[in-house]
């Protein structure tokens, strides 16, 4: 098998990031944006919540995998 390429890894490392996040916000009784449909109040509400708790990550981390994260999304997701 191949080994990802860096702009993978790095997208990977996003993802990784991002699960994550809804892991400690699930183990903390947090809602998630996936836990509502998009666009609805409710869901705007919740991925603001969940943008101030990704602000509090490192920013080293951020900082890592920014770059490349938004143009390989649709790779991965469809």
């Amino acid at each position: 098998m191949e080994r990802p390429s860096k702009e993978d890894q790095l997208f990977l490392e996003a993802r990784v990031l991002a699960l994550s996040l809804v892991a400690i916000r699930r183990a903390q009784g947090k809602l998630n944006p996936n836990d509502f449909q998009v666009g609805s109040v409710k869901w705007v509400a919740v991925v603001k919540e969940f943008a101030e708790d990704l602000m509090r990550v490192s920013s080293e981390a951020l900082v890592r995998v920014a770059a490349t994260t938004p143009a390989k999304a649709g790779k991965w997701l469809g």
